[in-house]
Protein backbone atom coordinates (compact mmCIF):
# COMPACT_ATOMS: atom_id res chain seq x y z
CA UNK A 1 0.00 0.00 0.00
CA UNK A 2 2.08 3.46 -0.85
CA UNK A 3 2.49 5.86 1.73
CA UNK A 4 0.31 8.64 1.81
CA UNK A 5 2.42 12.12 1.07
CA UNK A 6 1.92 14.85 3.60
CA UNK A 7 0.24 17.92 1.98
CA UNK A 8 2.13 20.80 2.38
CA UNK A 9 0.49 24.03 3.64
CA UNK A 10 -0.72 26.82 1.30
CA UNK A 11 2.48 29.10 0.63
CA UNK A 12 0.10 31.67 1.89
CA UNK A 13 -1.17 30.45 5.24
CA UNK A 14 2.05 31.79 7.21
CA UNK A 15 1.87 35.08 6.27
CA UNK A 16 -2.00 34.91 7.41
CA UNK A 17 -1.81 32.95 10.19
CA UNK A 18 1.28 35.56 11.46
CA UNK A 19 -1.23 38.56 10.31
CA UNK A 20 -4.41 36.99 12.46
CA UNK A 21 -1.70 36.46 15.41
CA UNK A 22 -0.72 40.02 15.13
CA UNK A 23 -3.93 41.52 14.81
CA UNK A 24 -5.14 39.68 17.94
CA UNK A 25 -2.30 40.72 20.25
CA UNK A 26 -2.44 44.56 19.05
CA UNK A 27 -6.35 44.56 19.61
CA UNK A 28 -5.69 42.98 23.06
CA UNK A 29 -2.60 45.77 23.84
CA UNK A 30 -4.99 48.64 22.45
CA UNK A 31 -7.74 47.70 24.84
CA UNK A 32 -5.64 48.02 27.15
CA UNK A 33 -4.30 51.53 26.69
CA UNK A 34 -7.81 51.85 26.18
CA UNK A 35 -8.77 51.34 29.50
CA UNK A 36 -7.35 54.70 31.24
CA UNK A 37 -6.19 56.42 28.04
CA UNK A 38 -6.63 60.28 29.50
CA UNK A 39 -4.02 59.65 32.25
CA UNK A 40 -1.50 57.62 29.43
CA UNK A 41 -1.75 60.41 26.74
CA UNK A 42 -0.96 62.41 29.94
CA UNK A 43 1.95 60.64 30.92
CA UNK A 44 3.16 60.94 27.24
CA UNK A 45 2.48 63.91 26.79
CA UNK A 46 4.85 64.83 30.18
CA UNK A 47 7.20 62.20 29.07
CA UNK A 48 10.52 63.47 31.10
CA UNK A 49 13.48 63.68 28.21
CA UNK A 50 16.53 62.62 30.23
CA UNK A 51 15.06 58.62 31.33
CA UNK A 52 13.97 58.56 27.29
CA UNK A 53 17.05 59.68 26.22
CA UNK A 54 18.63 56.79 28.27
CA UNK A 55 16.40 54.53 27.62
CA UNK A 56 17.63 55.46 23.76
CA UNK A 57 21.16 55.46 24.14
CA UNK A 58 20.59 51.91 26.04
CA UNK A 59 18.74 50.35 23.20
CA UNK A 60 21.53 51.40 20.90
CA UNK A 61 24.00 49.65 23.27
CA UNK A 62 21.67 46.60 23.23
CA UNK A 63 21.20 46.23 19.80
CA UNK A 64 24.78 46.94 18.98
CA UNK A 65 26.17 44.17 21.51
CA UNK A 66 24.50 42.03 19.41
CA UNK A 67 25.54 42.77 16.60
CA UNK A 68 29.38 42.37 17.71
CA UNK A 69 28.53 39.18 19.27
CA UNK A 70 27.54 37.85 15.88
CA UNK A 71 30.53 39.00 14.49
CA UNK A 72 32.39 37.40 17.10
CA UNK A 73 30.56 33.79 15.84
CA UNK A 74 31.26 34.91 12.36
CA UNK A 75 35.18 34.81 13.42
CA UNK A 76 35.27 31.84 15.06
CA UNK A 77 33.19 30.19 12.04
CA UNK A 78 36.66 30.54 10.02
CA UNK A 79 35.01 34.26 8.39
CA UNK A 80 37.21 36.87 10.75
CA UNK A 81 35.12 40.58 10.59
CA UNK A 82 36.30 43.41 12.79
CA UNK A 83 32.81 44.36 15.29
CA UNK A 84 32.36 47.72 13.02
CA UNK A 85 31.94 45.76 9.64
CA UNK A 86 29.47 42.91 11.70
CA UNK A 87 27.54 46.32 13.16
CA UNK A 88 27.22 47.62 9.93
CA UNK A 89 25.66 44.33 8.05
CA UNK A 90 23.76 43.60 11.33
CA UNK A 91 21.70 46.80 11.32
CA UNK A 92 21.39 46.26 7.85
CA UNK A 93 20.10 43.06 7.62
CA UNK A 94 17.88 43.26 10.69
CA UNK A 95 14.92 44.94 9.01
CA UNK A 96 14.33 41.70 7.40
CA UNK A 97 12.76 40.61 10.99
CA UNK A 98 9.77 42.82 9.86
CA UNK A 99 9.06 41.04 7.00
CA UNK A 100 6.51 37.77 7.58
CA UNK A 101 8.23 34.76 7.63
CA UNK A 102 10.90 35.13 10.06
CA UNK A 103 13.69 33.55 7.81
CA UNK A 104 14.61 37.06 6.29
CA UNK A 105 16.65 38.48 8.96
CA UNK A 106 19.11 35.54 8.44
CA UNK A 107 19.12 35.95 4.21
CA UNK A 108 19.63 39.53 4.98
CA UNK A 109 22.84 39.38 7.22
CA UNK A 110 24.42 36.03 5.84
CA UNK A 111 23.58 37.10 2.59
CA UNK A 112 25.36 40.83 3.35
CA UNK A 113 28.45 38.43 4.72
CA UNK A 114 28.73 35.96 2.11
CA UNK A 115 28.82 38.87 -1.09
CA UNK A 116 31.64 40.80 1.43
CA UNK A 117 33.91 37.64 1.04
CA UNK A 118 32.97 35.63 3.63
CA UNK A 119 32.51 31.81 3.30
CA UNK A 120 28.65 31.44 2.54
CA UNK A 121 28.81 28.22 4.56
CA UNK A 122 30.37 30.39 7.56
CA UNK A 123 27.83 32.89 6.74
CA UNK A 124 24.88 31.41 6.62
CA UNK A 125 26.20 29.22 9.88
CA UNK A 126 27.16 32.11 12.29
CA UNK A 127 23.62 33.57 11.69
CA UNK A 128 21.96 31.03 12.92
CA UNK A 129 23.98 29.73 15.59
CA UNK A 130 23.81 33.44 17.13
CA UNK A 131 20.29 33.70 17.10
CA UNK A 132 20.11 30.50 18.77
CA UNK A 133 23.11 31.61 21.34
CA UNK A 134 20.96 34.95 21.59
CA UNK A 135 18.05 33.62 22.60
CA UNK A 136 19.43 30.87 24.63
CA UNK A 137 21.14 33.48 26.23
CA UNK A 138 17.04 34.70 27.33
CA UNK A 139 16.18 31.52 28.49
CA UNK A 140 19.07 31.71 31.24
CA UNK A 141 17.97 35.62 31.64
CA UNK A 142 14.45 34.10 32.28
CA UNK A 143 15.80 31.16 34.55
CA UNK A 144 17.38 33.90 36.98
CA UNK A 145 14.77 36.71 37.14
CA UNK A 146 12.00 33.64 37.06
CA UNK A 147 11.64 34.21 40.85
CA UNK A 148 10.19 38.02 40.49
CA UNK A 149 7.42 37.44 37.78
CA UNK A 150 4.76 37.42 40.22
CA UNK A 151 2.18 36.27 37.22
CA UNK A 152 4.31 33.27 36.48
CA UNK A 153 2.08 30.32 37.23
CA UNK A 154 4.58 27.72 39.94
CA UNK A 155 5.03 25.42 37.26
CA UNK A 156 6.67 27.57 34.50
CA UNK A 157 9.49 28.53 36.46
CA UNK A 158 10.51 24.77 36.72
CA UNK A 159 10.36 25.06 33.42
CA UNK A 160 12.05 28.06 32.62
CA UNK A 161 14.82 26.68 35.10
CA UNK A 162 15.18 23.19 33.41
CA UNK A 163 15.49 25.54 30.31
CA UNK A 164 18.19 27.40 31.35
CA UNK A 165 19.92 23.56 32.21
CA UNK A 166 19.31 22.37 28.81
CA UNK A 167 19.97 25.05 27.42
CA UNK A 168 23.88 24.49 28.58
CA UNK A 169 23.69 20.44 27.52
CA UNK A 170 22.65 21.55 24.36
CA UNK A 171 25.60 23.39 23.59
CA UNK A 172 27.86 19.99 24.19
CA UNK A 173 29.83 18.99 21.01
CA UNK A 174 28.68 15.75 20.97
CA UNK A 175 24.63 17.26 20.64
CA UNK A 176 25.41 19.94 18.18
CA UNK A 177 27.25 17.56 15.68
CA UNK A 178 24.25 15.45 15.94
CA UNK A 179 21.78 18.60 15.16
CA UNK A 180 24.46 19.22 11.97
CA UNK A 181 24.17 16.30 10.66
CA UNK A 182 20.28 16.05 11.18
CA UNK A 183 19.86 19.19 9.40
CA UNK A 184 22.47 18.16 6.53
CA UNK A 185 20.39 14.61 6.06
CA UNK A 186 17.42 16.96 5.81
CA UNK A 187 18.63 19.18 3.39
CA UNK A 188 20.59 16.52 1.55
CA UNK A 189 23.88 18.44 1.51
CA UNK A 190 26.80 18.11 3.78
CA UNK A 191 26.94 21.20 6.32
CA UNK A 192 30.49 22.17 6.90
CA UNK A 193 29.46 23.67 10.52
CA UNK A 194 32.04 22.14 13.07
CA UNK A 195 31.22 22.52 16.67
CA UNK A 196 32.71 24.76 19.20
CA UNK A 197 34.23 23.36 22.25
CA UNK A 198 31.60 23.33 25.44
CA UNK A 199 33.28 25.64 27.47
CA UNK A 200 33.57 28.52 24.84
CA UNK A 201 29.89 28.01 23.51
CA UNK A 202 28.51 28.76 26.76
CA UNK A 203 31.25 31.68 27.65
CA UNK A 204 29.41 33.42 23.97
CA UNK A 205 26.03 32.16 25.59
CA UNK A 206 26.32 34.40 28.83
CA UNK A 207 28.09 36.68 26.73
CA UNK A 208 24.50 37.45 25.40
CA UNK A 209 23.04 37.88 28.46
CA UNK A 210 23.96 41.75 29.64
CA UNK A 211 22.46 42.20 26.36
CA UNK A 212 18.78 41.10 27.48
CA UNK A 213 19.64 42.84 30.56
CA UNK A 214 20.10 46.33 28.48
CA UNK A 215 16.69 44.95 26.66
CA UNK A 216 15.23 45.00 30.10
CA UNK A 217 16.43 48.17 31.32
CA UNK A 218 14.83 50.32 28.37
CA UNK A 219 11.58 48.94 29.82
CA UNK A 220 12.80 50.21 33.02
CA UNK A 221 13.63 53.63 31.06
CA UNK A 222 10.86 54.05 29.72
CA UNK A 223 8.71 53.35 32.90
CA UNK A 224 10.38 55.56 34.74
CA UNK A 225 10.09 58.94 32.16
CA UNK A 226 6.13 58.02 32.27
CA UNK A 227 6.34 58.51 35.92
CA UNK A 228 4.87 55.03 36.76
CA UNK A 229 5.87 52.94 39.82
CA UNK A 230 7.97 50.68 38.23
CA UNK A 231 9.95 47.85 39.70
CA UNK A 232 13.42 47.19 37.94
CA UNK A 233 13.42 43.34 37.98
CA UNK A 234 10.23 42.40 37.28
CA UNK A 235 9.97 44.95 34.11
CA UNK A 236 13.32 43.27 33.05
CA UNK A 237 12.13 39.80 33.07
CA UNK A 238 8.74 40.62 31.37
CA UNK A 239 10.94 42.11 28.60
CA UNK A 240 13.21 39.44 27.86
CA UNK A 241 9.91 36.61 28.26
CA UNK A 242 8.36 39.03 25.95
CA UNK A 243 11.06 39.35 23.03
CA UNK A 244 11.61 35.49 23.88
CA UNK A 245 7.70 34.87 22.82
CA UNK A 246 8.11 37.13 19.52
CA UNK A 247 11.07 35.72 18.43
CA UNK A 248 8.66 32.05 18.86
CA UNK A 249 6.01 33.46 16.90
CA UNK A 250 7.93 33.15 13.37
CA UNK A 251 4.90 33.95 11.32
CA UNK A 252 4.75 37.37 12.92
CA UNK A 253 6.92 39.91 11.71
CA UNK A 254 9.31 41.25 14.26
CA UNK A 255 6.92 39.90 16.97
CA UNK A 256 4.48 42.31 16.36
CA UNK A 257 1.80 43.22 18.84
CA UNK A 258 3.19 39.25 20.63
CA UNK A 259 5.88 40.96 22.09
CA UNK A 260 3.72 43.60 23.77
CA UNK A 261 0.97 41.55 24.46
CA UNK A 262 3.19 39.34 26.44
CA UNK A 263 5.41 42.12 28.23
CA UNK A 264 1.70 43.20 29.69
CA UNK A 265 0.56 40.02 31.14
CA UNK A 266 3.66 39.63 33.19
CA UNK A 267 5.05 42.76 34.45
CA UNK A 268 2.82 43.28 36.64
CA UNK A 269 1.58 46.74 36.33
CA UNK A 270 -1.66 48.01 35.67
CA UNK A 271 -2.82 46.78 31.97
CA UNK A 272 -2.67 50.19 30.65
CA UNK A 273 0.26 51.42 32.07
CA UNK A 274 1.80 48.06 30.19
CA UNK A 275 0.71 48.47 27.48
CA UNK A 276 2.02 52.27 27.21
CA UNK A 277 5.38 50.97 28.35
CA UNK A 278 5.68 48.30 25.36
CA UNK A 279 4.59 50.56 23.28
CA UNK A 280 6.93 53.43 24.10
CA UNK A 281 9.63 50.65 23.89
CA UNK A 282 8.66 49.25 20.64
CA UNK A 283 9.13 52.47 19.23
CA UNK A 284 12.57 53.34 20.62
CA UNK A 285 13.65 49.42 18.88
CA UNK A 286 12.35 50.37 16.04
CA UNK A 287 13.87 53.70 15.86
CA UNK A 288 17.09 52.06 16.21
CA UNK A 289 16.70 49.46 13.94
CA UNK A 290 15.99 52.04 11.20
CA UNK A 291 18.61 54.79 12.31
CA UNK A 292 21.15 51.77 12.11
CA UNK A 293 20.12 50.94 8.79
CA UNK A 294 20.21 54.39 7.95
CA UNK A 295 23.91 54.90 8.87
CA UNK A 296 25.07 51.20 8.11
CA UNK A 297 23.79 51.30 4.31
CA UNK A 298 25.84 54.26 2.89
CA UNK A 299 28.74 52.93 4.80
CA UNK A 300 28.36 49.83 3.30
CA UNK A 301 28.09 51.23 -0.08
CA UNK A 302 31.21 53.19 0.24
CA UNK A 303 33.36 50.51 1.50
CA UNK A 304 32.22 48.34 -1.06
CA UNK A 305 33.26 51.21 -4.07
CA UNK A 306 36.28 52.45 -2.28
CA UNK A 307 37.67 48.22 -2.23
CA UNK A 308 36.18 47.63 -5.52
CA UNK A 309 33.58 44.98 -4.90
Amino acid sequence: MPTPKLRRAPRWSMPVLGAAIAALAIAFVVRSLGRDWDRISEAFSDMAIVPAVLALVIAVAAMSAIGALWGVVLTERGAPTPPSTALRWYFVGELGKYIPGGIWPVLGRSELARRSGAPASAAYASTIISLLYLYGAAVLTMAALAPWLDNLPPWSRFILVAGGVAVIGALHPTIGAWVFARLAAISGRPLDIPSPPWGRAVVTVIAYVPAWLLIGTVSWALGMALGFDVAPVALVGATVAAWLAGFLAIPVPGGAGVREAVFVLLCGLPRAEAAAIAVAARVVFVGVDVAGFAVSAPALRWLRASTGE
